[in-house]
């Protein structure tokens, strides 16, 4: 059983015996329980916080506020008037 070649996964394997079937689900069973463990403490990866996300958004927020009281605290259109005359 240990050496014999695996089909690839979704492919249907025929199994001679009941037996064989059965034992297949069961080592099937045992692989998805392993995969589904949760990893050790030392093994999980370290989360990072965002931060330049954070700091991308907040600039952007800044930049949007700047651009508003420039333009008298109204917003820009997407056409301006004076490009298109001409």
């Amino acid at each position: 059983v240990g050496d014999e070649p695996r089909p690839p996964m979704g492919h249907p394997v025929a199994y001679t015996t009941d037996s064989d079937a059965a034992l297949a689900r069961s080592l099937q069973e045992a692989e998805l329980e392993e995969l589904d463990a949760p990893l050790p403490a030392e093994q999980q990866p370290r989360r990072r916080r965002p931060w330049f996300c954070l700091l991308a958004v907040l600039a952007c927020c800044i930049l949007f506020l700047v651009e508003m009281a420039e333009n008298e605290w109204k917003v820009q259109p997407f056409v301006c008037p004076a490009s298109c005359a001409g």
